[in-house]
């Protein structure tokens, strides 16, 4: 079986991507009509860990990119009232241009 080398990604497109992300996050919340807080709980999650994802961010003292877990990603989507395919699909749209 041959193998295909993945393609990494730079430092600067890791944090487009998250941007993206927070960007993406924070549209959805808009369109629900819910705040920050109201999403946090939701996906059982901590109101500053949610910010920072809004903001593109994994930790923003470090101004690490975001890179949320599989689990949380699930949980946001919940939280958001998608299913998990329809909130990839979504996010996957918000990334198709970034290269």
């Amino acid at each position: 079986m041959k193998y295909h080398q993945a393609r990494t990604i730079d430092s600067y497109t890791a944090q487009t991507y998250g941007r993206r992300l927070g960007e993406f996050l924070r549209q959805r919340r808009e369109e629900l009509g819910l705040s920050q807080e109201d999403v946090a709980l939701r996906a059982g999650m901590d109101r500053r860990h949610y910010q920072e994802l809004e903001h593109g961010f994994s930790n923003s003292r470090t101004r690490s990119p975001a890179n949320p877990r599989l689990l949380t990603l699930v949980n946001l989507a919940a939280a958001l009232e998608m299913d998990i395919e329809e909130f990839l699909g979504r996010l996957g749209t918000a990334f198709s241009d970034v290269s």
